[in-house]
């Protein structure tokens, strides 16, 4: 069996991928890097055309969604999550010697298709990258595999770790490993894993938690199906939870979280659910 792993280079990225290589061993026949540079645009280029696309309120809403994540340290806070809990990883560390490594802006570009392509995988491992095109989903012989910081059905999308506090659900929070399809985390489950969160907690450190779980599911997962092994898997009722988008998380939202937090009314929701069990707990 090949392998090709498809990721970003973020701190949740290198976690997952040093697991993957561990879990996958010689099977592993390639990794590409998403960088995602592009083309840089001037601010009033880059405006006009968002204007024209979704219309000046939306943007406005997102301007002021990016000012508020600004004044309250939000990536900051989230990349020094992510080191507290999952490390400060240097690729120079777990990437094997002589591994085939491609860097693209997309995984989507024509240059990457063909790159994977000639490897021949027979599975795609994809974490953390943009929405996946279906020409590269149709290259693996057996599937594509998507590991999501989030518990599919019920809460599909962006900002996973952010809604199910929000929504007073913290036994919702979790990764889901699943097949990667154009739905958006809409493929059949191969496993899920809920978290466990403490009363300091936050969606910060919540979705960096979801990563740590998600990554030792993901690994096995990858481990048995790269040996040959049947993994079971089950559809998706989409009837159930919700798809959320990027921009479906506003400032208002935001600040509303950020109240909650500083007030300690998500430690008192997360202390309550404390004796209760977590609902989906797949050891693969």
């Amino acid at each position: 069996m090949k392998a090709v792993i498809v990721t970003a280079d973020g701190p949740e990225h290198r976690f997952v991928t040093r697991s993957l290589i561990e879990a996958l061993g010689d099977h592993l026949s390639g990794i590409v890097i998403e960088r995602g540079a592009g083309e840089k645009k001037s601010i009033a280029a880059s405006l006009a055309q968002a204007t024209r696309r979704y219309g000046a309120i939306t943007v406005l809403e997102r301007l002021m969604t990016k000012l508020n994540r600004r004044l309250f340290n939000a990536n900051k806070m989230q990349l020094e999550a992510c080191y507290r809990i999952l490390g400060r990883l240097s690729p120079e560390t777990y990437m094997p010697p002589k591994m085939l490594v491609l860097e693209v802006e997309s995984a989507n570009r024509n240059d990457c298709i063909k790159w994977i392509e000639n490897i021949k995988p027979d599975y795609v491992f994809v974490y953390g990258t943009g929405i996946i095109g279906q020409k590269l989903l149709s290259l693996p012989s057996m599937g594509a595999l998507n590991l999501h910081t989030g518990i599919s059905p019920y809460y599909r999308g962006s900002d996973c770790a952010f809604w199910p506090l929000y929504n007073n659900e913290p036994l919702m929070l979790g990764s889901t490993v699943h097949k990667c399809t154009p739905e958006l985390d809409g493929g059949d489950i191969y496993g899920r894993i809920s978290i466990r969160l403490s009363k300091d907690d936050n969606p910060y450190t919540a979705f960096a938690k979801a990563v740590e779980a998600g990554t030792s599911l993901y690994s096995n997962i990858a481990k048995r199906l790269v040996r040959g092994e049947e993994v079971p898997s089950e559809k998706q009722d989409f009837s159930k939870g919700k798809e959320y988008r990027f921009k479906d998380k506003t400032f208002v939202q935001e600040l509303i979280m950020e109240y909650r937090v500083s007030s300690g009314k998500i430690g008192k929701i997360i202390a309550d659910a404390e004796e209760l069990s977590l609902p989906f707990c797949d050891a693969k």
